[in-house]
């Protein structure tokens, strides 16, 4: 959580100091995502919309590790589903060499660029998803989808 609030007063103050003294400031949509099901869950996640650009950090991952055990591999997606289409924002795969086994429970990373179209910005409120496939050491596959529900923290219209 205080990871969050860091980046999130971070990119607030970016922002801020960066319309400081300018006459076409843009507007600045600040947004929190979580979700979570009896398999996994997603807490602390932040989005951040300008009409130029977005910035998306996952937050932070915790999976039930009776059901997720001796993991080989793994895929970590968010994503938006729009007219039945999915569009990925941020994409994680992570896979063992050593015949080790994986650590699920982690900080899933950011991204920023322009990949937040006003199509998937609109989206995002009601249909952003997470999902986790994994493989165990024995192969078995598993796959959890869970909605992530967003928050809208601050609003900025353009001045």
């Amino acid at each position: 959580m205080k990871k969050a609030v860091c980046l999130l007063c971070t990119l607030l103050l970016c922002c801020v100091l960066a319309g400081c003294g300018s006459s076409n400031a843009q507007a600045l949509t600040v947004c929190s995502f979580s979700g979570q099901d009896a398999a996994c869950s997603v807490s602390n996640g932040v989005i951040v919309l300008t009409p130029d650009t977005g910035i998306l950090d996952g937050g932070n991952l915790t999976v039930n590790k009776e059901q997720f055990s001796d993991i080989s591999f793994c895929s970590m997606s968010i994503f938006v589903r729009v007219d039945g289409s999915e569009h990925s924002l941020l994409n994680v795969e992570s896979v063992d060499m050593t015949n080790g086994t994986l650590t699920l429970d982690q900080e899933l990373g950011s991204i920023s660029g322009s990949a937040f179209s006003p199509d998937i910005a609109a989206a995002l409120a009601d249909h952003l998803f997470f999902r986790l496939d994994t493989v165990s050491l024995s192969g078995e596959k598993q796959s959890v989808e869970i909605p992530l529900t967003v928050k809208t923290i601050t609003e900025l219209p353009p001045v």
